[in-house]
Parts: structure tokens; C-alpha cells; sequence
């Protein structure tokens, strides 16, 4: 036993000793020379495995590029302030997938454990950007009069507006398309700006509402005496103590009606920090219209949940189904496959159009994301007979079999008229499924902005990630060239609505939903 607990009081001490040399690393100079070689190093191996690198920008292009930055390092450099450098190169490529990592300080398992506990100020609110200026979304911090539709003007004494500029600066998205940045900082605003600043335990906000005074208040952490992962569990809902003095058959009936809501939950992707599905399924005008809103694809039993929602439409006999993509920024191309069997294709259409990789084994970059040595053995394999049996050669490039599959539309597949909202937030995997849905001419109508993906694709499905030797920074690319059935001769930009709308922080405030309410009129109107 106490041989045991040698072991593991060693090992903690091993993990917190590496944790605080890895940290003295990321502070540690690296010469300039050093520093050019490490870009070269990224330029090679992006060139190797990248199968659309210069989509969007030429090679002369990047290699100028690239030339520029290495002439400015003139200093030595640590890996943190390094990272911003390979950013600012990396985002030229305008793919959306790609990333770089962000270098910042380890944690231990204790301090990771006690983050969970703590709820820090940027945290407690959900944010919305329009022309450049920062909005409260949500309050969920413990200060009520803090409205929704409220100014942010500064954070800690820097201008929200510089903020954003900032953030902004060093994104990319898919090709030219400009409606998913201004989304995706809304969603990401906490995370990125504490990887850009700082996180503190208290920051200062200054606020403003229309005609009212700027007021400055001091947000505070939350600190959760508790931390629980099962909140479905009837052991966290109700009191052991009171379960425990019901009858067999009572508790039997409680548990029951517990694993029945924790399904639902699972099925319909419920969110416990928005309190809300990011699944659902609402019906209008006596079921002839169905309401059907997707937030993500691939997050939680996809193919039991086409068939539920889809078997309800039919059932209902809906003349008109809904699709509401706001805020979708993808998933999994498998589960955008299932949803298409429920689209009315002619069963002569594949399920999506060629897709590209740079190798014959290309595939096996899976194996370079994996960091256990166990995990990667058992990888490898997956990723050598993936390569071998659905990679072919055609013409000068590599194409992936499986994605010229027949799209086979089940029996209750939808065969009515169909209108998508989408926004900026619409990117990858959901890109495609619009573009998809595009095909079907005007049997689908568009409703919103611009989508934030390519219309024509994107690098995405599998992913290589180059570490660079002397400073460890980690960049991830997309290998797998993803296109829908219907492209266009226009690329870099998303799927265009046929009816641009585009509400305001004011239209979000006032609870309205202009898209639906328009889409919900027209319907009236066909009707009559």
C-alpha cells in the first residue's frame, strides 16, 4: 500500500514539475534566426497536406507574405510572443478551420478544478456586435439591472470598439465572406479576449443605455460552492434523505420520469448553461406549418433524431417546414447525411460532391492530433485501411469514394415547401447542408443573411496539426476538401438570402423574431 501511494504522490509531483517547466518555456527567448526557420518549417508542411491552400490567396501571395513577416523578426522571441506572428501569416490562407493555438500559461489539475467552480466576469454575459459596437445579449451575472440591449463601452479601461478591431483583426473566415466574424466574436467574446488580455477575478465595466447616464460597475467572479456534472440526476434534483422515504413503486416512477427527461435532453442537445434545446420542434397554424430549429449538427443522436422530428411532420401532414440554422456553425458532415435522407432528393443525387485530399494516405494526419501513445496505436490502423480503401487517384488529385453515395430519401422525407433562416453564424457543415438545400430551386426560400461558410465548400472533416519543433506552437488544418452537390461560379462568399433580413440589438431586446414573423406572413399570404 504504501509502495502505492509512493507512486502516486511521485507522480503529481512528475506532473506539477513538467507543468512548470513547460511554463518557463513558453517565457524563454528563441533567436531570430531560429524563429524564420520554424516559418519555413510551417510552410512545408502545410503545403504537403493542405489540398486547397491557395483557394483563396495565390502562392505568390503568401510567399510575400511570409518573406515580410520573417524580415521583421529582428529580436529574440518567446513562444508566446511568437504565436501572434504565426497568426498573422496563418490567416492570410482565409480557411476558416484554421487555427493556431493559443500559448498561455498550464494549468495543474487543482487549479483546472477550481476554474470550474468559478464564473469569471466576462463570462456572465452573452454578447451581440453590430457596427462595431458590443451589446449585453444575456445577463447572467448577479447585477438585474444590467438590461439586455445595453451599451459596453469599455472593459477594465480599454474601448470595446478597439476590442472588437482587435479580435476581428486576427480571424479568419472562409474566403471573403465578412457576416461570420462579427457572429463569431459575439459567441467566443469571453474566451477570446482573456486569450488576448488577461483574466481577472474582477473587471470593470462602463455601460451605456439611450438616453441615460454612462454607469461604471464592477463585475465580480462567482464562486459555485459546488460543481455537478449529472444535473438530470434524481440524487441532485431531490434530496437523498426525501427519495429515500418514498415507496419502491414511487421512487421506481421517479427515476423513470428522470431518465425519460435526461433522454429527451440528450436527444433534443439541451444546453444547461442557456437553458435551452439546441434542438427543437414547434408547429404553427394547426400543424400545417412545422418549425424545425437545428443549432448543431452532430451533438447527440442524430439519426434517432431525424426520424422522431421528421415521423411528427408527417404525421402532422405540414405543408410548410421551417429550418431555422441561426447560429449554427456545424458538426459532423455524417449527421448532415442523415438529415438529407429526409429532403425530397430523386434518389439519383449523391449526398455530397467529390471530396479532395492531398494523399493517398492522408488519413493518417488523424494520428498526429493524438497525443496518447495507447490511442495512437489504436488509430493508426482506422487511419491506414481508411486511406487504402476509400482513397482513389482520378486524374491529378486524391477523392474520398464514400461522399459519391446516392442519397436515399426516407418515407417520411419532407416533399413541401421549405424555408431556411440562416445568419453569419451558419458556417461548415451547416454551409453545406445549405447549399445542398439550394438545389432544390424554389422549393426553398432563404431567409436572413449571409451564411459564414464558403458556399462552395470548405477544408475541414479531418485535421493535421503541425507542431513546430523549437517553440511548440501548434497549428491545426483542415486535410479534406468538403464540397456540397450544387456549387457556383462565385466563391469566397456564403449562401445569399432570398429575403435579407438582419435584426438589431433593438429588434432582440423587444423579443421580436423578424425572420419568423416574415416567413409566418408569407405563408398567410400564399394561403389566402
Amino acid at each position: 500500500m504504501k509502495y502505492f501511494i509512493g507512486i502516486f504522490f511521485s507522480l503529481i509531483v512528475f506532473s506539477c514539475t513538467s507543468i512548470q517547466k513547460k511554463n518557463a518555456q513558453i517565457e524563454a527567448k528563441i533567436e531570430p534566426e531560429f524563429l524564420r526557420s520554424e516559418l519555413d518549417y510551417l510552410y512545408r508542411k502545410i503545403q504537403l497536406h493542405h489540398p486547397h491552400l491557395y483557394e483563396y490567396s495565390s502562392k505568390s501571395f503568401l510567399e510575400n507574405k511570409l518573406d515580410s513577416i520573417k524580415k521583421s523578426i529582428q529580436k529574440p522571441l518567446s513562444p508566446k510572443e511568437f504565436y501572434p506572428i504565426v497568426n498573422s501569416w496563418v490567416i492570410n490562407i482565409k480557411q476558416g478551420h484554421n487555427g493556431v493555438g493559443v500559448v498561455k500559461k498550464l494549468r495543474t489539475k487543482e487549479e483546472l478544478k477550481k476554474n470550474k467552480k468559478i464564473t469569471f466576469p466576462l463570462r456572465q454575459f452573452n454578447y451581440f456586435i453590430e457596427k462595431g459596437k458590443l451589446y449585453v445579449l444575456k445577463n447572467k451575472s448577479m447585477d438585474s439591472t444590467i438590461a439586455v440591449g445595453t451599451q459596453i463601452q469599455t472593459i477594465d479601461g480599454k474601448n470595446a470598439d478597439s476590442i472588437i478591431k482587435i479580435l476581428s483583426d486576427n480571424l479568419t473566415s472562409d474566403g471573403y465572406n465578412t457576416s461570420f466574424k462579427r457572429h463569431y466574436i459575439a459567441r467566443s467574446f469571453a474566451n477570446m479576449y482573456y486569450n488576448k488580455f488577461s483574466e481577472k477575478d474582477s473587471v470593470q465595466f462602463v455601460f451605456s443605455e439611450e438616453n441615460k447616464p454612462l454607469s461604471t460597475k464592477l463585475i465580480a467572479s462567482i464562486h459555485n460552492k459546488t460543481y455537478k456534472n449529472k444535473t438530470d440526476s434524481i440524487r441532485i434534483t431531490d434530496s437523498i434523505a426525501k427519495f429515500k422515504k418514498l415507496t419502491k413503486s414511487e421512487r421506481k416512477k421517479i427515476i423513470k420520469e428522470q431518465d425519460k427527461k435526461s433522454s429527451r435532453r440528450q436527444l433534443y442537445d439541451y444546453v444547461d448553461a442557456e437553458k435551452e434545446y439546441n434542438r427543437e420542434l414547434k408547429f404553427y397554424n394547426d400543424s400545417a406549418v412545422a418549425y424545425l430549429k437545428i443549432k448543431s449538427f452532430g451533438f447527440g443522436r442524430g439519426k434517432e433524431f431525424y426520424k422522431e422530428v421528421f415521423g411528427k411532420i408527417d404525421s402532422a401532414k405540414s405543408s410548410y417546414l421551417i429550418l431555422d440554422f441561426r447560429n449554427n456553425s456545424g458538426g459532423a458532415i455524417a449527421d448532415i447525411r442523415e438529415f438529407n435522407t429526409y429532403l425530397p432528393y430523386d434518389g439519383n443525387t449523391a449526398w455530397l460532391g467529390d471530396t479532395q485530399v492531398s494523399k493517398k494516405f492522408s488519413y493518417l494526419r488523424i494520428v498526429s492530433n493524438v497525443d496518447d501513445f495507447f490511442a495512437k496505436m489504436l488509430t493508426s490502423p482506422y487511419a491506414f485501411f481508411r486511406s487504402l480503401f476509400t482513397v482513389k487517384k482520378e486524374n491529378d488529385g486524391y477523392f474520398v469514394k464514400y461522399s459519391q453515395k446516392k442519397v436515399e430519401p426516407k418515407p417520411t422525407a419532407f416533399k413541401g415547401k421549405i424555408y431556411v433562416i440562416i445568419n453569419g453564424l451558419c458556417f461548415s457543415a451547416t454551409s453545406v447542408a445549405s447549399s445542398q438545400l439550394d438545389s432544390f430551386g424554389d422549393k426553398v426560400t432563404f431567409v436572413g443573411e449571409e451564411a459564414g461558410g464558403d458556399y462552395n465548400g470548405t477544408v475541414a472533416g479531418v485535421y493535421n496539426r503541425i507542431t513546430l519543433p523549437k517553440s511548440k506552437v501548434k497549428i491545426n488544418h483542415g486535410i479534406m476538401h468538403i464540397q456540397p452537390n450544387h456549387r457556383r461560379e462565385l466563391k469566397g462568399r456564403g449562401m445569399f438570402p432570398d429575403v435579407k433580413i438582419i435584426p438589431t440589438i433593438k429588434d432582440i431586446a423587444a423579443k421580436k423574431d423578424l425572420e419568423l414573423d416574415w416567413i409566418l406572413n408569407d405563408i398567410s399570404k400564399q394561403k389566402k
